[in-house]
């Protein structure tokens, strides 16, 4: 499929396409998974007329042979936020035995078993993934997220702990580390991570929550409501939680 998209000619397109395929990413990002499409078969639908309304033009049929590994990969994460766990694993199995050498196909297979509660397969192909890429900074930290749910702190910390030196800039494993931190009482360091965390991606409302935590713990409360008001503003369903269960 990767070589067909290749070897296609560019279809000549008109003004009103970009409006059209950003109604459709949209949808894809949406994050209330209601506005998002409900099966995948849906979103090809849409973009295979698309295609034809477009160009006078019907996509060509794939055969299953035509998937390269890194297809199934790529299906089977938009299978996973589609929220549909059973295709996507089915995907990166057919991946993983098309080429055993790639790491992605392993960090979303274990991405996928962390979401479905299976750490201990989640933490093997996260370091499968990590023996193919010692690059990986993602794989080290959704590591550190199974061995959390397992219990094994010390082990997440040092996880947490790599993959901020493999990206400076990964601003989730600054907020993972700073609940190491939080959970242990050592709360100025904890502060300094979630800081570190929100100065890159304001909008990480778990960085904000730590970071409230902490503050309160420290009999900073204005600070620590000022950061809960934040993480209301980032997510308002919360509100519905705070008035539900106090």
């Amino acid at each position: 499929m990767q070589q067909q998209h290749l070897e296609a000619p560019l279809p000549q397109l008109d003004g009103n396409l970009l409006a059209e395929v950003a109604h459709i990413l949209a949808r894809c990002l949406a994050k209330a998974p209601s506005d998002r499409f409900a099966q995948l078969d849906l979103l090809l639908a849409e973009l295979n007329q698309l295609y034809e309304t477009h160009t006078g033009e019907a996509l060509p049929e794939l055969t299953g042979n035509e998937f390269t590994a890194v297809d199934y990969s790529n299906r089977g994460a938009t299978y996973a936020n589609l929220g549909q766990p059973e295709r996507a694993l089915a995907d990166f199995d057919r991946a993983i035995e098309l080429d055993p050498t790639i790491a992605q196909p392993y960090f979303n297979r274990g991405s996928s078993y962390a979401a479905l509660g299976q750490h201990k397969q989640a933490i093997a192909d996260h370091g499968r993934a990590i023996e193919l890429d010692p690059t990986l900074a993602p794989a080290y930290m959704n590591r550190g997220m199974s061995y959390v749910d397992l219990g094994l702190r010390e082990r997440a910390f040092a996880d947490y702990e790599r993959a901020i030196e493999l990206d400076p800039r990964f601003a989730p494993a600054y907020t993972h580390r700073g609940f190491c931190y939080m959970v242990w009482g050592q709360y100025e360091r904890a502060l300094a991570d979630f800081g570190q965390a929100i100065e890159f991606d304001p909008s990480l409302e778990k960085a904000f929550e730590g970071r409230g935590y902490s503050y309160q713990a420290l009999g900073q409360h204005k600070r620590a409501i000022a950061d809960y008001h934040k993480v209301l503003e980032l997510d308002p369903t919360r509100m519905v939680q705070k008035l539900i269960f106090g």
